[in-house]
């Protein structure tokens, strides 16, 4: 781990780095990280390690930039919505990891959401990003439209599926 933080990633990515280390070493013993009680490899975070610094860099310095330009509600939603994304999922913690916003035109729901992926990309968490229209998600950092994402098909119809095949990038999400 220190490997990791002496090259200044970030605290919580340099311990899901050193995890998915250990992890591949036993692996190959057919033993898992539950095995010894060590916790398991958050399957979001991405381990790009080679331009991971560059990106993380840029990540902190937009959230940064970002962050005292919130008003009181879009701070409010993103400590929720980060604070949901610092706790550890488990059977003792039910609280919902699902958040809805909502506002009129112009009250900085597209900022907001570019704040959240800025700051989740600053500590090495993936996002998906997407909207219902492609103008919408021009405007989304990295966005795409949801039928592009999850392989929907146009129109959508009661009886129509996804194409997202098992093992997928989309099958993460």
């Amino acid at each position: 781990m220190e490997d990791f933080i002496h090259r200044q990633v970030p605290f919580i990515l340099a311990e899901q780095a050193t995890l998915l280390q250990i992890e591949k070493i036993i692996n190959q013993s057919g033993k898992t990280l539950s095995d010894y009680n060590l916790p398991v490899v958050d399957e979001f975070i991405d381990f790009n390690l080679e331009n991971l610094n560059d990106n993380v860099q840029q990540s902190i310095d937009e959230a940064n930039r970002m962050r005292p330009l919130l008003n009181v509600n879009q701070l409010n939603v993103s400590n929720a919505v980060l604070a949901a994304l610092n706790e550890q999922p488990c059977v003792e913690n039910q609280h919902s990891r699902l958040f809805f916003m909502d506002g009129p035109a112009g009250s900085g729901k597209t900022f907001t959401y570019n704040y959240l992926i800025a700051e989740m990309s600053s500590r090495g968490v993936k996002s998906a990003t997407a909207a219902w229209t492609g103008i919408a998600a021009t405007l989304l950092t990295n966005g795409s439209t949801l039928h592009r994402l999850f392989k929907l098909p146009v129109p959508i119809l009661d009886n129509s599926t996804c194409n997202v095949t098992p093992n997928s990038i989309q099958d993460n999400f």
